[in-house]
């Protein structure tokens, strides 16, 4: 089964994330008429809701923490401009955007992509540095054959599913005892995997709830994935992560559009009018609030936001004191096979720390300098044009690597896991934000790669070697 795909007895379809525009027809449930008095633009909702929603990292937690339900605030607070905003959310939530709201993997930076020879098969969730949640249908091969593992690796760290962040492979995959193939209960999946995670700005530990944690209908889950954008659950697969909120429906609606029972292991979400939903290849992938993980998207109707059939979500509070023993009995650290990848992963983290250091440094001796230059605009851009003109590569000075590949070698993953962790968290770290930050981390990095003294491990790629004197630099930047 292809993350959501193919039916399963004919009953449900595995899922995904999609915003749809289905008939007004026979609807689970019913919405309150939506206001048309509405000032918000399609760029204000998503911004209004990603400010709300959005999570919050500390950049350094390793391992997912047991939470109980301490609300904040109430789903839309009582407040004359929460309430214009509701408004304003339901009249874009029945508007047709077709596979959600694009975002970047800063946001919801907990998100992992999942591939299948080299292609995208589900999502998943991070809750600890070495351990990822997931859908347990989307490792039924492996359930039924152990030695189906080589062909999946996990990517955490990219707003894109298939280049960019960081990789790793799965170790060992453990379901919950209750599960069977082609039963959509108990539909978890737990996998270690074979190297650490690097916490940090895009990459973050989600925390999973107490199993007294209540849920409430109408609270708003964060669905974040890169699902099939159409509603048959075929046809295009976004490279770009994109994110829905759903409100949690009750169960009785629920059950209302399934012949099937659903069980306390189950949560479904979803709008009585249809349109928001998961959709293919977003299996296994979570469904959020304020931080917690309370839902792994599992199945569906045939189509992906139909308002008959909303989208059922494998329930976290029943299973979390199934992960806290299993990874307890199962700690990565006592493998044996594991501890080499373990232990260079972590001298790798120490090197890259030590090369961010010395670029930093070379930075700020470099904006020293320039002092009051760095502010004129006119002078970056022509600062940016000459260094083009005489060859210098603004952006990787890395070899580019080829990362649809089937099958990938542990050492090309080594060297492209490198080539993006510098990428992403020396060049372009608050990038959006300065641009003058990241035009003097190009050339301070350039110097730290080419100086002869440079004691560091990295080796330069994809440049012709010359060394240039820093001062020669800066002189050739600042003629007329």
């Amino acid at each position: 089964m292809s993350g959501r795909g193919n039916a399963v007895k004919d009953k449900y379809f595995t899922r995904s994330i999609g915003i749809f525009e289905p008939d007004s027809k026979d609807k689970v449930n019913s919405d309150e008429s939506v206001s048309e008095d509405v000032d918000f633009n399609d760029k204000d909702i998503v911004s209004l809701l990603e400010e709300r929603y959005k999570f919050m990292n500390d950049n350094t937690s390793t391992r997912y923490r047991i939470r109980n339900d301490e609300r904040v605030y109430s789903v839309f607070p009582e407040s004359k401009s929460n309430r214009k905003l509701e408004w304003a959310f339901r009249a874009f939530a029945v508007r047709r955007i077709v596979g959600g709201m694009e975002t970047s993997i800063s946001m919801y930076p907990y998100n992992v992509a999942i591939s299948r020879n080299g292609k995208h098969w589900c999502g998943g969730s991070i809750i600890d540095e070495q351990w990822v949640l997931t859908a347990g249908h989307c490792f039924e091969s492996y359930f039924e054959n152990k030695r189906k593992l080589l062909p999946f690796i996990i990517r955490a760290g990219s707003s894109f599913h298939n280049h960019g962040g960081y990789q790793a492979r799965v170790n060992k995959v453990f379901f919950p005892n209750n599960y069977s193939p082609g039963n959509a209960d108990y539909d978890f999946s737990l996998l270690r995997l074979d190297r650490p995670m690097p916490i940090g700005r895009n990459i973050a530990v989600l925390n999973l709830p107490a199993k007294e944690y209540h849920i409430e209908p109408d609270d708003i889950l964060i669905v974040t994935g890169w699902g099939s954008t159409h509603e048959s659950g075929y046809g295009n697969i976004p490279e770009r992560v994109r994110f829905v909120p759903v409100p949690v429906m009750k169960l009785e609606a629920c059950q209302k559009a399934y012949r099937f029972y659903i069980t306390q292991r189950m949560l479904c979400a979803g709008y009585a009018s249809g349109g928001k939903d998961a959709c293919n290849h977003d299996s296994g992938g979570p469904a959020v609030r304020e931080g917690v993980l309370l839902g792994i998207v599992s199945f569906g109707g045939k189509k992906c936001g139909d308002p008959r059939s909303p989208g059922v979500y494998s329930r976290v509070t029943e299973i979390t004191h199934w992960v806290e023993k299993t990874i307890s009995n199962n700690e990565a650290c006592d493998v044996p096979e594991l501890k080499a990848k373990i232990e260079k992963a972590r001298q790798r983290e120490r090197e890259l720390q030590r090369f961010k250091a010395r670029v930093e440094d070379k930075k700020n001796k470099i904006k020293s300098w320039l002092r009051d230059t760095l502010k004129s605009p006119s002078f970056l851009e022509r600062a940016k044009k000459k260094l083009i003109e005489a060859g210098f590569h603004f952006r990787r000075n890395f070899r580019k690597f080829d990362e649809s590949v089937a099958v990938m070698d542990d050492k090309t993953m080594d060297e492209i896991n490198l080539s993006n962790q510098i990428h992403e968290r020396i060049l372009e770290e608050d990038a959006e934000k300065n641009e003058a930050e990241v035009f003097l981390r190009t050339l301070a990095m350039q110097e730290v790669i080419f100086n002869r003294d440079s004691k560091e491990k990295f080796s330069s790629r994809g440049s012709d070697g010359s060394e240039e004197n820093m001062e020669a630099i800066i002189a050739y930047l600042l003629k007329k």
